[in-house]
């Protein structure tokens, strides 16, 4: 079976997904305590963790290119979307004597979520060409005019 860019984009994005959620989503650092870390294994990174091997599933089992495109599109979307609204609610937190800063592995997620997305842009039904006839007789080739 030959990979196309877009199956190629697929597994990529999905690799980042779950490497993402291993990584940390926020950091937070307090000047008299230290930093606390925030692991996306925690939170919502189990989430995008569990739908990271179903995006690949699809991608190496489905057939049909409809069902396809809006399987990983909706998860492309749904990882997107969680990624963002953590990336926003950290982004606008203010606590008084700490600075919260998102992590790596919310940046992966997010990226891949929307890698994800792109991925079926490019998407089309393997078609296989017909191989050209050959015409093995000695006769030479005679054309008809009208």
């Amino acid at each position: 079976m030959r990979l196309g860019a877009s199956e190629r984009i697929g597994i990529v994005s999905a690799a980042l997904i779950l490497v993402g959620g291993l990584l940390p989503w926020a950091s937070m650092k307090v000047q008299p305590f230290g930093t606390a870390i925030r692991w996306g294994f925690e939170a919502d990174g189990v989430m995008t963790m569990i739908l990271s091997p179903m995006s690949l599933a699809v991608i190496a089992v489905s057939k049909r290119l409809v069902l396809k495109r809006a399987a990983i599109g909706s998860i492309g979307g749904f990882t997107a979307l969680v990624a963002l609204v953590n990336y926003r609610d950290l982004t606008t937190l203010h606590i008084e004597g700490a600075s919260v800063e998102p992590g790596a592995g919310l940046l992966m997620s997010l990226i891949g979520g929307i890698g994800l997305l792109v991925s079926i842009v490019p998407m089309r039904e393997h078609v296989e060409e017909p191989s050209p006839t050959q015409d093995f007789s000695n006769e030479p080739a005679t054309s008809t005019q009208l």
